[in-house]
């Protein structure tokens, strides 16, 4: 848990970072896969839950999207 930039193991090859509301990160990967992390709460990982995780974790449906 922390407020500065960190490197997160297991998690390679991203293109993209963002914070989300209410501490939730996403990721998108080179190989276009979404990946989430943080608070859980009203499902802001994308996996129909509401319970948080430390690790990311991939969120299904979100593949291959085109970057530009």
């Amino acid at each position: 848990n922390t407020n500065a930039p960190a490197v997160i193991n297991g998690l390679t090859d991203v293109l993209a970072i963002t914070g989300g509301g209410g501490n939730t990160t996403i990721a998108l990967k080179a190989d276009g896969t979404v990946w989430t992390w943080g608070d859980g709460n009203n499902g802001m990982l994308g996996d129909g839950g509401n319970s948080g995780r430390s690790t990311p974790g991939i969120v299904a449906g979100f593949s291959l999207i085109p970057q530009q």
